[in-house]
């Protein structure tokens, strides 16, 4: 076992940060996708300015990068299908199989490093705790 010690408040923000250029560059499409949506128009751009400069992220994004994703997971919903196909070799019969439309399925994959992003934000937020508390109990 070795003695180095990984911080993860380090490891959090890395991923953060190594996130961050992959959501960015989806951002533009989901620009494209939400046209006719002002105020979703507005939080992407403010969330892609937010991206590409080196700042942590404010409140604000956080709350732009959560009405994007509610968003996109809505229109991904609404692009899914469930049907029911048959299966000889099925003790039940068959199974329902779930099926995008290529739009559910491009919004997914521009969905996935927003999410992504957004779950990488969620660490550095906890290891802030876990330090902010470290530090007062250690007093």
């Amino acid at each position: 076992m070795s003695g180095v010690h990984v911080d993860p408040l380090e490891t959090a923000l890395t991923r953060y940060f190594e996130n961050r250029g992959t959501a960015c560059a989806e951002l533009s499409a989901v620009l494209d996708h939400f046209t006719d949506s002002p105020e979703l128009c507005k939080s992407a751009y403010r969330l892609q300015g937010a991206l590409q400069s080196c700042s942590m992220m404010s409140r604000r994004e956080e709350v732009d990068l959560s009405r994007l994703l509610l968003a996109l997971e809505r229109e991904i919903a609404a692009g899914t299908l469930q049907r029911y196909v048959d299966d000889e070799y099925c003790m039940s019969g068959g199974g329902y199989e779930t099926c995008l439309t290529e739009e559910a399925r491009q919004l997914s994959k521009i969905a996935c490093p927003l999410r992504e992003l957004q779950s990488a934000w969620a660490r550095v937020q906890q290891a802030i705790a876990v330090d902010r508390e470290l530090l007062r109990l250690r007093g």
